[in-house]
C-alpha cells in the first residue's frame, strides 16, 4: 500500500508556500523569488530522496542489510556519483541568496543535509517493509562535493567581496 508519494508531497508544498509568502510579504520581491526557487528545490530533494513510501504488512527484516553500504566506494557507479553531486549543487548556489551565511555555516549545512537524508532513508528502511532506497555513505561525500561546487559558483557569480 502506497502511503505517500511525490505528487502528494508537492501538493502539500504548494499549499504551504503561499502561507510562507504571505507571512514574509514585506521582503523585497527579489528575495521572495530566490526563496521560492529554494523552497521548490528543497521540496524536490525531499520528494526524490525519500518518497514513495510503501507499506507492505509482512513481518521480518530479511534482505534489509543489502540496502546499507557503509564502505566508501564499495559499489561505485559514475552515474550515481554525478547525480548525487547535482542533487546538492543548487543548495550550495541558492542557500547564500536566501539567508545570511558564512563559509563555515554553509559547510556545516553541506554535511548536515546529506547526513539527514541518509539517516531518514535508514529509518524508513527499517520502519517500512517495502522501501527501495539504498543507504550509502558515499552519497554523503558526493552530496557534500556538490554543495561545495555550488557555493564556489555562487562566489564566482557575486564576486569575492559582495554578499
Amino acid at each position: 500500500m502506497m502511503v505517500f508519494d511525490q505528487t502528494e508531497f508537492f501538493l502539500l508544498a504548494l499549499i504551504l508556500f503561499p502561507i510562507y509568502l504571505w507571512r514574509h510579504r514585506q521582503q523585497p520581491v527579489r528575495q521572495l523569488i530566490f526563496r521560492a526557487v529554494f523552497f521548490t528545490y528543497l521540496a524536490g530533494v525531499v520528494s526524490q530522496t525519500l518518497f514513495p513510501i510503501n507499506l507492505v504488512w509482512e513481518w521480518g527484516l530479511a534482505g534489509k542489510d543489502n540496502h546499507i553500504e557503509l564502505t566508501l566506494f564499495q559499489y561505485f557507479v559514475w552515474r550515481d556519483a554525478i547525480l548525487n553531486v547535482l542533487l546538492t549543487l543548487p543548495f550550495g548556489l541558492l542557500y547564500p541568496f536566501v539567508t545570511r551565511h558564512s563559509w563555515p555555516r554553509t559547510l556545516m549545512f553541506g554535511l548536515l543535509i546529506p547526513v539527514v537524508i541518509e539517516v531518514s532513508q535508514l529509518i524508513l528502511l527499517y520502519t517500512t517493509f517495502d522501501y527501495s532506497r539504498v543507504v550509502d555513505v558515499s552519497d554523503v561525500l558526493f552530496n557534500f562535493i556538490g554543495l561545495v561546487i555550488g557555493y564556489l559558483i555562487y562566489r564566482m557569480l557575486v564576486g569575492k567581496n559582495r554578499r
